[in-house]
């Protein structure tokens, strides 16, 4: 709905729809980065220094290709937030029923969208770069305590209003929500474990060894294990956050009450969503902005050494 709303013509919309990286009419340019971004949505871990390399090839140039990336981990973020917590969908199920009346509702919404959005190009105003590195340094270091990889946001510096939206939702989801930062600490070393991002495991593992956490239960239920030691409350927690990230649009409103059940808040629900789908997001941008073959050596990163330590790391399926 936003493409046709945007001018995408409405053959080519649906095409996309049906088709993703196959549909007819899409450049070798818009190809590319529709396929990486398939692949880092559903299965993150897989994605190459050769295919970054393509896919800043197809961007253009660095600013577009962090703009690219940016755009996917937010919609890796709102569709699991969407999925996980039962957001109805823009056209009523009836109509999704039957693909006239389906496309009819999408037009319908775009028509709407294009008179009361305005998606014209404009300049985006935000705080200086430096000013965000050093909101997100103090964050991460001084606040939370992590060892947190700063290189991923100084990427984003070429994009400042990319780089002050991460800085604003890390506040709120990681400092102003009602989670424990252990809690927080868990969901970072489950999400990373699942979508292959070592950087973020590492130094969540390492958090909770110096907080004197147990981090066995969390690496079972990564890999899966049903005996993994957590109480019920931690389990059901970090059990929702395992299948918003393999697969939020599987997640039920059974498990959103269990979570009731063991005493969360709805604030506390929309907190836990909120950090595990930011968790997602950030986890793509690190897979996606990672060195590319010109700044190491290719093999190596693709195979990094936290992962090769760490063989119970067992993916899923990475939909959403």
């Amino acid at each position: 709905m936003f493409l046709q709303a945007a001018g995408m013509a409405t053959h080519t919309v649906r095409e996309l729809e049906a088709r993703l990286d196959k549909a007819a009419g899409l450049t070798p340019q818009q190809r590319t980065l529709v396929q990486v971004a398939e692949k880092a949505t559903r299965s993150p871990h897989t994605v190459t220094a050769a295919e970054r390399i393509a896919f800043l090839q197809a961007a253009g140039n660095e600013g577009n290709f962090v703009e690219a990336a940016g755009i996917i981990a937010m919609f890796n973020f709102i569709t699991r937030i969407a999925d996980a917590l039962g957001v109805d969908l823009e056209i009523p199920k009836p109509l999704r029923r039957f693909q006239f009346t389906h496309r009819l509702g999408m037009s319908l919404v775009a028509r709407v969208m294009r008179i009361g959005i305005d998606l014209r190009p404009r300049e985006i105003t935000a705080a200086n770069a430096a000013s965000n590195l050093s909101r997100l340094d103090r964050l991460f270091t001084e606040k939370l305590g992590f060892a947190y990889p700063l290189p991923l946001f100084e990427r984003l510096a070429v994009r400042p209003y990319l780089l002050e939206a991460h800085a604003r939702m890390a506040e709120v989801f990681f400092t102003q929500g009602e989670l424990p930062v252990s809690t927080i600490a868990q969901v970072g070393v489950l999400v990373a474990g699942l979508t292959g991002d070592a950087d973020v495991f590492q130094a969540s593992i390492e958090w909770l060894k110096r907080n004197h956490a147990d981090v066995e239960p969390v690496l079972h239920l990564i890999d899966g294990k049903k005996e993994h030691g957590l109480d019920a409350r931690q389990a059901t927690v970090l059990q929702f956050a395992r299948d918003m990230t393999l697969h939020a649009y599987k997640v039920t409103d059974e498990q959103v009450e269990e979570l009731r059940n063991q005493g969360l808040r709805d604030e506390q629900i929309l907190d836990l969503a909120g950090v595990t789908a930011l968790c997602n997001a950030q986890s793509r941008l690190h897979l996606l902005l990672g060195p590319t073959a010109q700044d190491q050596d290719t093999a190596a990163y693709e195979n990094p050494p936290a992962l090769r330590a760490a063989p119970l790391l067992q993916r899923g399926d990475g939909g959403i």
